[in-house]
């Protein structure tokens, strides 16, 4: 990560601030994904779950005032009466395929794909005796009528309810089935968002520590130094093992040992030659002295050879006196 620690600091602050920024947008986009595909289930289950459900309600009821205006048309003795509850028979029909009909656009499986086709045959079927049924009651044929819907139309009408009911059921277990994936579907979105938010906690706590680190081990080498520096221990070795703005800062405190170093040497030598050329002084102050006591040595000594030769003198002045005044007498 040479090139990453010779970036200067504010652009490792924007690096470290950018990739938690992405981290945060990655597990956002993820979660907001996930929202829509989840809220996208619900909005199926709704349409193709319990807004069938209510056209199944529809589809039964009409199938039971098919039933109902049925048993009215062959009690019925009146003509105005059975051609009013023959019109409603149809019309409840009529009601009933095109219920049928939007309630099977709204099938996911094939099986109820198959019982849909079922009951619409079963449901003509049903219709084609039915019409034979107000056939014989508008004729007035009552007792046929009735032994036609409780022989050939009971076994239909059986076969009918039985479909009702097998794709009612069908579709309350779809319904629930689709409403467990669904649950599972957002399980799984949150336990994903969940593990990237970890992920992306322990990633930005990383490269925090990574950058701060970065930052404070350099500062701190710098430290150690410029204690160093201040206790007078020159020699030291200052790294610089970047180009940012610690270490151009560490470069220049290795630059101002390296003078100090210098400047003390410097010192040093001067001081060295000052105290070499101040024992030549005291050396040659030492052999003066010596010197200037040998003079005072031989000055007494001549002071004491001129005093002898003074006495001498004056001793020999005196016999010289005493020698003339002899021969004066002598004469």
């Amino acid at each position: 990560m040479k090139w990453f620690n010779n970036l200067k600091i504010g652009s490792r602050l924007l690096i470290g601030f950018g990739m938690i920024m992405a981290i945060a947008l990655v597990i956002g986009l993820i979660g907001i994904n996930g929202i829509s595909k989840v809220d996208k289930l619900d909005t199926e289950l709704y349409e193709n779950m319990t807004v069938p459900l209510g056209q199944l309600v529809t589809i039964t009821s009409s199938y039971n005032n098919i039933k109902a205006d049925l048993r009215d048309v062959t009690l019925s003795r009146d003509g105005v009466n059975i051609t009013k509850y023959s019109d409603n028979v149809r019309a409840d029909s009529d009601n009933f395929d095109k219920e049928l009909e939007e309630f099977s656009q709204t099938i996911v499986t094939d099986m109820e794909k198959q019982k849909i086709r079922t009951l619409k045959e079963n449901k003509s079927k049903y219709m084609d005796v039915a019409n034979k049924v107000m056939e014989l009651s508008k004729n007035n044929k009552k007792d046929e009528a009735v032994n036609l819907i409780y022989s050939e139309l009971a076994k239909i009408q059986g076969n009918v309810e039985n479909d009702l009911k097998t794709i009612v059921n069908l579709k309350e277990s779809n319904a629930k089935s689709f409403s467990h994936s669904n649950d599972e579907t957002a399980g799984i979105v949150k336990t994903l968002v969940t593990v990237l938010m970890v992920i992306g906690i322990i990633v930005a706590v990383l490269l925090g520590i990574f950058i701060s680190s970065s930052v404070s081990k350099p500062i701190t080498e710098i430290m150690y130094s410029a204690n160093k520096i201040a206790e007078g221990d020159l020699n030291i070795e200052i790294k610089v093992d970047s180009r940012d703005e610690i270490g151009i800062l560490k470069n220049s405190f290795k630059k101002m040992a390296i003078h100090l170093n210098e400047v003390i040497k410097s010192i040093n030598f001067a001081a060295d030659q000052v105290a070499i050329g101040s024992k030549q002084i005291a050396d040659s102050g030492i052999i003066l002295s010596q010197g200037a006591s040998e003079q005072a040595s031989s000055i007494e000594q001549l002071t004491a050879s001129l005093e002898e030769i003074s006495s001498n003198t004056k001793f020999n002045a005196d016999n010289s006196n005493t020698a003339n005044k002899l021969t004066e007498e002598v004469k």
